[in-house]
């Protein structure tokens, strides 16, 4: 058979990566809570023409700087207010990345091994899959993986110059990390600092250029709405920085024991088809053994660098008490190309093989047909299926409403901000109106029909809910809820 030319093999990965993105990215409802708290900020960001202080409801929305959001509303402003505008960027986003797993490959253990990284990336279902969520998480793992392409071009290259520019290129894109997700962004500077020192390359990295471009794009932002909003800078430290790392009252999953629950999985089954040839790597190199590890961390080679890029990210990830799948994907660019570099370590030839191509077609159809499964299997969550299903049963001019702490951000996205909201207790930020202050403007509005969503716990007191205010209601039962038709006395 023919040798493929390197050329035309990237430009294939280009298309794979591409189309594995795009299959059926805009087809599937947002689902709760995430997606829809992402697409509403985004969607009330290109309403107001605000891009510099997000909200959601209307109320300012800090937990995340603005990046995502605005890969989002340009998605919106390209394609629409839809599901494949919000989720274009996450396309977009995986084929990038894939790109670059690819060339960093390249330049760590030749041109064989860095296509067949990029194909395992953008054939492997944690990777494909995490670029199917709305979240930071896609995004962050380009510019993570960028940086770091940037900082192998440092250490390969001979020339002052060329390293002081590809110095200054890292500090971007660690800026732009930054500007994703605040401090977890910057993670990646651990092996990048300890490999500097045990390389003697460092000096480079207090680059004053670099560092002050890395000031201006990463901490712009959050100079600006601190310097607008004093005290903003307590809650970006406090609250999104310390309380996500040690409290573990507000957190997800802050047991011990979700490590294995959620990283585990992710990080290998994750891998799909590849699993097997990661699992005989690790074998074959008695990686399960510690000393072995350590031994191995120790090296010179790109393999411990590999390893110092997964392992100690991967222990900061395990020691803070929030814990998501989707916060490890970046690690998962290591693992990649590690995998890649173990499948020709006693293989001489040029070509890729032929079963390496079988893999990716394979994988990537068990994977298209995950996402075309997801999105059109019914699905409490999915806020696509929830609204079609309301406007089903909404009568003509009804106003919809969510009482007692129901976000419903995806709903709200889709109905464009015209749901309310009424909550039991007076003050709250969230809320359109208390419960007594709605059902008394229901009364005073003979016309004027409601659909309200209910939670679990006050649906089955329904008959005494309404009674209590002598209001007439009708409950619809649907797959995604009991929804509740209700009209004042005539």
């Amino acid at each position: 058979m023919k040798t493929v030319s390197p050329q035309w093999l990237f430009v294939a990965l280009l298309v794979w990566s591409l189309g594995m993105g795009l299959a059926f990215q805009g087809s599937r409802g947002l689902f709760e809570t995430t997606e829809g708290r992402y697409a509403e900020c985004a969607r009330e960001m290109v309403v107001s023409g605000n891009y510099l202080e997000p909200t959601l409801n209307n109320q300012q929305h800090w937990t995340k700087p603005p990046m995502t959001y605005w890969a989002i509303a340009g998605g919106i402003k390209l394609l629409g207010k839809n599901e494949w505008g919000v989720r274009l960027y996450d396309a977009m986003a995986l084929c990038l990345t894939a790109m670059l797993v690819a060339w960093m490959g390249s330049l760590m253990f030749g041109l064989k091994v860095g296509l067949t990284a990029g194909f395992i990336y953008a054939s492997s279902p944690f990777a494909v899959l995490g670029a199917f969520v709305v979240s930071t998480d896609a995004l962050l793992t380009l510019w993570e993986t960028a940086a770091m392409l940037c900082f192998v071009k440092v250490c390969v290259e001979t020339m002052a110059l060329r390293r002081n520019v590809w110095a200054v290129a890292m500090w971007v894109f660690l800026g732009l990390a930054f500007f994703t997700k605040g401090p977890a962004g910057v993670l990646v500077l651990i092996p990048i600092v300890v490999w500097s020192a045990r390389r003697r390359i460092g000096a480079w990295l207090g680059h004053g250029v670099g560092i002050l471009v890395f000031i201006v794009v990463g901490c712009g932002w959050y100079l600006y709405v601190c310097y607008e909003h004093p005290g903003l800078m307590s809650y970006f430290v406090g609250e999104e920085t310390i309380s996500r790392m040690t409290n573990s009252e507000t957190v997800h999953n802050r047991h011990w024991y979700k490590i294995f629950e959620i990283y585990l999985p992710v990080l290998t089954v994750g891998a799909g088809l590849w699993l097997y040839h990661g699992v005989k790597a690790l074998w074959q190199r008695r990686l399960f053994n510690p000393a072995v590890v350590w031994r191995a961390m120790r090296g010179s080679g790109w393999g411990a660098f590999l390893l110092m890029w997964l392992l100690p990210l991967l222990l900061v990830f395990c020691i803070s008490r929030s814990r998501l799948p989707l916060y490890v994907l970046p690690l998962y660019v290591p693992v990649v190309l590690a995998l890649a570099a173990s499948l020709y370590e006693h293989d001489a030839e040029e070509r890729i093989p032929n079963w390496v191509f079988t893999v990716v077609l394979v994988s990537g159809l068990l994977i298209v047909g995950a996402k075309a499964y997801l999105s059109y299997w019914p699905l409490e969550h999915n806020m696509r299926q929830t609204y079609d299903e309301l406007i089903k049963i909404m009568p003509a001019n009804a106003k919809l409403v969510a009482y007692d702490r129901m976000r419903y951000h995806g709903l709200q996205f889709y109905v464009d901000g015209r749901m309310a909201r009424w909550s039991m207790e007076t003050n709250q930020p969230w809320a359109t109106a208390t419960l007594d202050e709605g059902m008394e403007g229901i009364q005073r509005a003979p016309n004027q029909s409601y659909v309200l969503i209910l939670p679990p716990q006050v649906r089955k007191e329904a008959d005494e809910f309404f009674d209590r205010y002598h209001v007439p209601y009708e409950a619809v039962e649907t797959l995604h809820g009991t929804f509740f038709i209700v009209r004042a006395p005539r």
